[in-house]
């Protein structure tokens, strides 16, 4: 076997287990993305609240490197005509749905 034909295939494989990894990190963050959508439909649903704005959204969807750093949603929610609600769900416990002033909302989504 040649010096090229051993470059090559080293570095096909290294493109192949690259793309494996980015793969599996990908479909990870989806599953993520899944698990905190449906847990944010049934805390609504959970509520009777079916008209709702996200006024604002913070989502870390987390990380698997250095142990595990899970996922973090906290949303500011509007429910017509004026009730404001406090969402924060952190992964490995449930979504806390809470009312919240409207001067409170105000002032977190400023910060």
């Amino acid at each position: 076997m040649s010096e090229f034909e051993l470059f090559a295939i080293t570095i096909v494989f290294s493109l192949a287990l690259g793309f494996a990894i980015y793969h599996h990190h990908r479909q990870w963050r989806r599953n993520n993305r899944k698990k905190i959508d449906q847990a944010y439909k049934v805390s609504l649903a959970s509520d009777c609240i079916t008209d709702v704005h996200i006024m604002q959204d913070r989502t870390t969807l987390g990380a698997k490197r250095e142990g595990k750093k899970p996922f973090e949603v906290y949303r500011i929610l509007l429910v017509p005509p004026n009730n404001w609600y406090s969402y924060i769900h952190i992964e490995d416990s449930e979504p806390l749905l809470t009312p919240i002033s409207e001067a409170r909302a105000k002032a977190a989504m400023i910060n």
